[in-house]
């Protein structure tokens, strides 16, 4: 019970009484398009609706000023600018179009001022006609959503499981809460549902045995809640109850029409009118006094309105005080009950068909209208001493007390059967009794005490403050130093964090420049000499005083920082890096300048990354260490070397015809040094066509002979190892000879000295002259006036074999082999001639090539050192 009244009273926003001429009801969407405005006191068709129903729909606006908030059919929900609201379909498990006859309504939701509740029931063709789909639900309208367009924010939240076509809805008689009347499906029972600031409550069951259950018709209630008028379409009668506003029982009916196919109802605004149509066997609308007197007379008591067979179905009070009435005939157009308070035929019935009527400009209805609450066209507010609101009062004998202090409450409020407090701040979080005694606060503050009074009708409320002052508790000192630990001459802050001080006084007992303070916060307080020191604060205010202490440790001595770094090489090649080995100690902080380096220039690390320098020179590398005693500053020297790189380049060199070698000599000049060395790396570089290169006399150079391939082909090698003290060293020369036979056309040779970097060899070059080698007669190499070696390569092209034949005099080393044009070899022959007379013998060779590919191949036979080549061509 205290959690229900707790969520009842802490949600609660006080909703305003229902008074009459409210504009809820101010906008109509219905039918084919069809619309109505009322906001201006006269009923002013409007276009551009969204809405497509066959029978029922249900429209909402704001209460103050009448503006449109939104429009149902029941399944789908449309924005004032006609588009589907967010979320706003799938209300209902079956899609009837709007075929339900009063398939939807829309009620505020008391206390909670930019909700609505959407009330759905479903169509008689649900799910095929077996009517199991004839489900009651709501929906939730959330209007601040979207820019006030509103949002759908629950759906489908079931109520009753079989119901019918009908539901009508009517002011609670509190004058804040609404019911919602739907009837269930082949039955006799009547549901009513109160919607009040707590949600939809659990339905008020009503049973009349006059009731019948029929699928179609309508259900209304009188403007002042307290009739319940139901029709029935296939039932064929309409039937009169009484409605209890209070309570939501339904009682007391009888048969008004009965064996007439009843469709539409409304009451007329001041309750004492009836209007009910009959349509298909007898079209009729008639008008049944209320206040005729008993049962019999009152249906006795009926007046027909229309003068032939006129079409009349559904029929919708609206806020002129009319009652429009839609037709079957003219769907353009309704009929018009203009006095619908006057008896008889003076209540001015216009039919749709008639001048009178009212025309939809150009939209339609079909059977049917809005569905509103009722009482949003009542001519006067309900009647409070029928069901009254509690009046919450209560009073406080003190509404100051100090912390520990303790309340209690005087009740005066009227009318309550159930009380629920809370007390906010206090020790006591609520209460249910009548009179709460002892409520007991700790804490200063402002604090609310809230009364929420509950009877049958509904609950009110009523809040009042108690204020626990400040002033009344004792001082609480509480503070802390910047520091507890420092040097000799260092100095200390207070951080303080007291409460309820008036005043201060602070004891520095041994400080160097002040011993005492009554500032809040003291600060720059010094201690020269070493040893334990007691800091002592006193506060006071008009309660009483108080004291605590800290303890604060001079200590003997603070050392600086004792900077020790080295580096991993003091001398270093340019384009060469160091790391640092940092065994500084006592340091907080470290400022690295490392001037001239080419990748960082400082740092704050303990450990910096590996240091790079780029240019040849001196340089400083300097470290300054720091503490909260001081800083200590080392540097170290670092020599950076020069790397010299030296190009000897043979430009424009142009062989003549058949050209297959060059003669460059060579030298090189070392400085004077002691100590053993490698010699640089040269590296020759020859563009054109891929070469051999020899060496000649050259005892101390490595990689003899090596090919060079390529169409921009380079090759390095080493030259002079472990020289000692030497000053000079010559390569007498280099021989460049072609592999091939046809001629090296040269445009460019290089020679490049590079030295390595971890001497730093200076070194000069010098060179530069050249001859060219050998030429070469059509057919053959010539090696000399007497030395000779014929080639001769059958069959050109070849298929799966090709024969080489080899006629040679030049004794010594012999290979032959095959290259691809990659300069790959395939294939190759070694063997040892040993002719010293000059006679020459022959060789052949079998090369299969079945395994090769198609292309262009170069034979390359070698004597030594010279060199013959022929091109074959290898097809399949």
């Amino acid at each position: 019970m205290t959690r229900n009244f707790l969520l009842l009273c802490l949600a609660f926003i006080f909703a305003a009484q229902h008074a009459s001429a409210q504009n809820e009801a101010n906008v109509w969407h219905f039918g084919l398009n069809a619309g109505i405005d009322f906001n201006s006191g006269t009923a002013v068709a409007v276009r551009g609706s969204g809405m497509r129903a066959a029978e029922g729909s249900s429209c909402i606006s704001d209460p103050v000023t009448g503006q449109l908030l939104f429009y149902t059919q029941g399944e789908l929900v449309y924005n004032r600018n006609h588009a589907l609201m967010d979320e706003g379909q799938g209300l209902l498990d079956w899609n009837c179009w709007g075929s339900a006859m009063q398939g939807s309504m829309v009620t505020p939701w008391p206390g909670h001022p930019d909700n609505y509740l959407i009330f759905s029931v479903d169509c008689n063709e649900a799910n095929g006609g077996s009517r199991t789909g004839n489900s009651a639900r709501y929906a939730v309208v959330d209007m601040t959503a979207n820019g006030g367009l509103g949002k759908v924010v629950e759906k489908k939240n079931r109520l009753v499981r079989l119901a019918t076509e009908k539901i009508t809805g009517t002011i609670h008689c509190n004058g804040r809460d609404y019911w919602v009347i739907i009837q269930e499906a082949e039955t006799s029972r009547f549901y009513a549902y109160l919607v009040s600031p707590k949600g939809v409550a659990e339905p008020v069951v009503s049973e009349p045995i006059q009731a019948r259950g029929g699928l179609t018709g309508v259900i209304k209630t009188s403007p002042d809640g307290t009739k319940l008028a139901v029709t029935y379409q296939f039932a064929r009668a309409s039937e009169l109850y009484d409605f209890d506003p209070q309570t939501g029982m339904v009682s007391n009916g009888f048969v008004l029409v009965n064996g007439r196919e009843s469709w539409g109802a409304s009451f007329s605004p001041d309750n004492s009118k009836l209007y009910v149509t009959t349509r298909f066997t007898t079209m009729k609308i008639a008008q049944y006094d209320l206040q005729a007197g008993s049962n019999d007379q009152i249906r006795l008591s009926e007046v027909q309105l229309n003068t032939g067979n006129e079409s009349a179905s559904v029929m919708q009070q609206a806020p002129d005080g009319k009652i429009y009435v839609a037709s079957e005939i003219r769907l353009g157009a309704l009929g018009v009950i203009n006095e619908p308070n006057r008896p008889g035929t003076a209540c001015d019935w216009n039919p749709a068909t008639s001048p009178g009527g009212f025309d939809l400009g150009g939209d339609s209805v079909i059977i049917g209208l809005p569905v509103f609450i009722e009482s949003f066209f009542s001519d006067s507010q309900p009647d409070p001493s029928l069901c009254p609101l509690p009046t919450a009062g209560f009073n406080l004998a003190e509404t100051e007390i100090c912390p520990g202090g303790c309340l209690s409450i005087n009740n005066t409020s009227t009318d309550g059967s159930s009380y629920l407090w809370t007390f906010e701040g206090a020790d006591t979080e609520s209460s249910t009794e009548f009179e709460p005694q002892n409520i007991c606060y700790s804490t200063p503050g402002t604090y609310s005490i809230r009364q929420c009074v509950i009877n049958e009708n509904g609950w009110n409320f009523i809040d009042l403050s108690v204020t626990v002052k400040d002033d009344c508790l004792e001082p609480i000192p509480n503070f802390s130093l910047s520091e507890t630990e420092i040097c000799p001459g260092d100095c200390i802050d207070i951080i303080d964090n007291s409460q309820n001080a008036d005043s201060y006084e602070w004891d520095f007992s041994g400080a160097s420049n002040t011993t005492s303070s009554t500032d809040t916060e003291p600060t720059n307080i010094c201690y020269n000499t070493p040893g334990s020191y007691t800091i002592t604060l006193k506060l006071t205010n008009a309660n009483g005083e108080a004291s605590t202490t800290r303890e604060l440790v001079v200590v003997n001595s603070c050392p600086t920082p004792t900077v020790d770094f080295s580096l991993s090489a003091e001398t270093i090649c340019a384009g060469e890096c160091i790391d640092i080995s940092n065994a500084t100690t006592d340091a907080d902080s470290y400022d690295w300048d490392f001037s001239g380096a080419s990748n960082i220039t400082n740092s704050s690390d303990e450990n910096p990354p590996s240091i790079c320098y780029d240019s040849p020179g001196t340089y400083t590398i300097r470290l300054d260490a720091a503490n909260a005693n001081g800083s200590s500053s080392e540097q170290v020297s670092l020599t950076v070397l020069e790397n010299f790189r030296i190009q000897l380049t043979l430009a424009d060199v142009q062989a003549e015809a058949g050209f297959t070698g060059l003669r460059i000599p060579l030298s090189i000049s070392l400085p004077d040094l002691a100590g053993s060395f490698n010699l640089p790396e040269l590296q020759l570089s020859v563009r054109g066509h891929s070469a051999l290169l020899d060496f000649i006399d050259a005892t101390d150079a490595t990689n003899v002979n090596p090919d060079v391939n390529g169409a921009e082909a380079s090759i390095s090698f080493t030259i002079g190892s472990a020289i000692v003290n030497s000053s000079d060293f010559v390569l007498t020369e280099i021989i460049v000879n072609t592999v091939h036979g046809f001629p090296l056309e040269l445009t460019d040779l290089t020679l490049e000295a590079m030295p390595l970097v971890s001497d730093c060899v200076s070194l000069e070059l010098t060179g530069g002259s050249y001859e060219q080698l050998h030429t070469c007669p059509a057919g053959h190499l010539s090696l000399g006036t007497t030395l000779q070696t014929v080639v001769s390569v059958q069959p050109n092209p070849a298929v799966d074999v090709l024969t080489v034949d080899v006629s040679t005099n030049v004794a010594g080393d012999q290979e032959l082999a095959l290259f691809n044009s990659w300069g790959e070899r395939k294939s190759r022959f070694h063997w040892q001639h040993s002719d010293t007379d000059d006679e020459a013998r022959s060789y052949r060779f079998t090369i299969p090539t079945n395994e090769l590919a198609s292309g262009a191949y170069q034979l390359v036979l070698r004597n030594g050192s010279r060199v013959e080549s022929r091109s074959v061509l290898i097809v399949k």
